[in-house]
């Protein structure tokens, strides 16, 4: 507990200094006033104090996250914090026309005061210390000295030996004390004030604060770079010299922590030794004024200043960020090279987090903002670490956390399809070898630019089957390879020369099949294409793929293979139309993927859903239950939805449980593309 008095007539000096621009550490509190804060105190962290103009206490109870004000009588100039609830404070009133002293206490941690202590025959009060709850000192004018032994009721005056005005006094037992005062005045007692003793010192300086760390160590000092020390309990006294005070500025305050760590308040700033011989000015600007300190602990320690602002030290960095997440993928990788991240707001005992800061992999740090997400454009393929760290107001930079993503941004490396020549009517085997870093999800086998169905996996080489009905060359064969990200690569089309049959019989079949080939009708309930000509690309409108529905006589386009695939194994049942009669037929709302088949989630939208019969998706609430409902790999039974079909679904209620939802159930429910539509309707 340590009590300063700050000598009256500095105050206008003090009101026009400015606000200290504090080094890394110090954070400001909101004190919410702007005249000088002359005292600060505290029990522990539980109960702060601060004086600040004449009349004011500041309180706060959370460590000075917030602070009350209460409006006191007269002018205050001492305080002491005795314990969690109880705080005393000294200062002058008038007494008739005639000013005299008194000491206030209150018991309840500031909400009411009452008066203890005061009188006509008292002078004006300063400096206060309480040793304990009950025994303490008060020190004024004319040299006065009162104690009390129980709790402020009764006091008794003291003899000290002296008439100057006594500013602070400090106590290192209930019997050894020392007091400082106007014209280089220093008393000491070792029987509890009942005798006090001048010491010698070297200055005729007012002092204004005294504190020791031990009966022998101790420091005074005052006005005019007045500073001293004791090793030896004020036998003799050593001027120490502050290279950044001036021949003018004033010691407010000290506040010892230990033989080496020492804080003096000064009109220059804040300064700080932590090896009990060098000083530090830890305020950005040597011009500023630092009135007074409260020390707790090394990391529980405040300042007030001139104009009434209150800092505190925050030296402990915030905690890690919890409960980072991605929308990125590591098995198997993200072609979306949009990746989001978010995380658990971080809280910080001592301040607030000022920002959060992230890196990739080896880079720099980079401000993030305030908000607990962020949003990174990362085109480099490969597995990458993105890692956060909050930073909290005083420059503080916490642990960091992490999480891995990778991107695949490139398809599968695919061979030229083979054999390029054919029988007509007979089976012929085509293959290609498909490698890629991630792994090949499969390939389809094009044949006249159109698919014909999934190629057959045995170890990097897909195969497949064709027969082809007729003779001549065939253009724009190929096979289309994707990856586990979803990545396509189609190799190089080649074309098939495909040989005359030698029967007649396989030359009337094939004249046959021709003939119901080029019909160019087609029954509802078929899949329906265009032919394609020679030399046409993969996105070219002949490759699509509709299901003509006896739904509502229209034909409904699959948006892409992956959607294709929950419905059907193979193109072979794809039937080919002329383009007159495709025109006739309206087209209706796209296909989307069977219910209960796969989970899907749209490109920019990091939720997850599972499909219900009638294009409803339904989300769901945790990685855990999706495990539960799709097994250890589910996370490899996710698709990507493009943004652009976002309109195509509806949405029902979320799941949240196992019970919510059965996917064998949801597939079986619907057998047909009619079937889903009409669930629709």
């Amino acid at each position: 507990m340590r009590i300063r008095t700050l000598v009256s007539f500095l105050g206008l000096f003090l009101l026009f200094s400015a606000t200290p621009a504090l080094s890394a550490g110090w954070v400001a509190q909101s004190s919410g006033v702007t005249s000088s804060v002359t005292q600060l105190d505290g029990s522990g962290t539980a109960l702060l104090m601060a004086i600040t103009g004449t009349q004011t206490v500041l309180i706060s109870q959370d460590g000075g996250a917030e602070w009350t004000s209460e409006t006191v009588q007269s002018s205050v100039t001492g305080l002491d914090v005795a314990s969690s609830s109880t705080a005393f404070i000294t200062g002058t009133e008038l007494c008739g026309m005639a000013s005299c002293g008194f000491v206030t206490k209150s018991t309840d941690g500031g909400d009411t005061w009452s008066e203890v202590f005061s009188g006509s025959t008292v002078s004006s009060l300063y400096g206060i210390y309480m040793y304990s709850s009950s025994v303490g000192w008060v020190v004024g004018a004319d040299g006065e000295i009162y104690k009390t032994t129980d709790g402020g009721s009764n006091w008794s005056a003291q003899t000290s030996g002296t008439s100057e005005i006594l500013r602070d006094v400090d106590f290192v037992s209930s019997t050894i004390g020392f007091v400082v005062g106007d014209d280089g005045a220093v008393l000491k007692t070792t029987n509890g004030g009942s005798s006090w003793t001048t010491l010698t010192i070297s200055t005729s300086e007012d002092l204004l604060a005294v504190d020791f760390v031990s009966s022998s160590i101790g420091w005074v000092g005052g006005e005019n770079e007045t500073f001293y020390k004791t090793t030896n309990g004020g036998t003799s006294w050593s001027a120490v010299g502050l290279s950044d005070l001036g021949a003018t500025d004033t010691i407010y305050d000290i506040d010892a922590d230990s033989t080496t760590r020492v804080l003096l308040s000064t009109s220059a700033g804040l300064l700080e030794t932590t090896d009990g011989s060098s000083w530090d000015d830890v305020t950005a600007l040597n011009t500023e004024s630092v009135t007074a300190t409260y020390y707790y602990a090394t990391n529980a320690r405040w300042l007030g200043t001139a104009d009434g602002s209150i800092y505190r030290w925050d030296g402990l960095p915030p905690d890690a960020p919890t409960n980072l997440t991605t929308s990125g993928t590591t098995s198997p990788p993200s072609n979306d090279t949009v990746v989001t991240f978010s995380w658990t707001p971080v809280t910080d005992d001592e301040s607030s987090i000022d920002h959060y800061e992230f890196k990739l992999d080896d880079g720099s740090w980079t401000d993030s903002g305030a908000l607990p997400n962020t949003l990174l454009v990362v085109t480099d393929n490969g597995t990458h670490t993105f890692s956060v760290r909050a930073v909290d107001e005083a420059d503080n930079e916490g642990s960091e956390a992490s999480i891995e993503f990778a991107i695949d941004t490139a398809g599968p490396t695919v061979s030229t399809l083979s054999p390029t020549t054919a029988t007509v009517n007979a089976s012929t085997t085509f293959s290609v070898t498909a490698t890629d870093v991630v792994g090949v999800e499969g390939c389809t086998l094009y044949v006249n630019g159109s698919a014909v169905g999934s190629m057959t996996a045995s170890g990097s080489t897909y195969s497949r089957s064709h027969t082809f009905s007729s003779t001549g060359t065939q253009s724009g064969n190929y096979a289309l390879c994707t990856d586990e990200a979803g990545n396509s690569t189609s190799g190089t089309s080649v074309t098939v020369t495909v040989s005359t049959a030698a029967s007649t019989e396989s030359t009337e079949e094939t004249t046959s099949e021709e003939t119901t080939m080029t019909d160019g009708q087609a029954q509802e309930g078929d899949l329906i294409k265009m032919a394609c000509e020679a030399g046409a690309l993969v996105n070219d409108p002949c490759t699509a793929v509709y299901y003509y529905a006896a739904q509502d006589g229209k034909r409904h386009a699959f948006t892409n293979e992956k959607v294709y695939f929950t419905w059907y194994d193979d193109f072979d049942d794809v039937k080919t139309v002329s383009r007159s009669f495709m025109a006739s037929l309206s087209l209706g709302r796209n296909v989307t993927y069977h219910p209960g088949t796969k989970m899907v989630k749209f490109q920019t939208v990091n939720t997850v859903y599972a499909v219900s019969a009638g294009s409803v998706l339904r989300a769901i609430a945790s990685e855990d239950l999706a495990e539960d409902l799709y097994g250890e790999d589910w996370n490899k039974q996710i698709d990507d939805i493009s943004d652009a079909f976002y309109s195509n679904y509806d949405f029902g209620t979320d799941i949240d449980e196992v019970s919510d939802y059965d996917p064998v159930q949801e597939e079986d429910s619907v057998d047909t593309i009619d079937e889903d539509l009409d669930a629709r309707s």
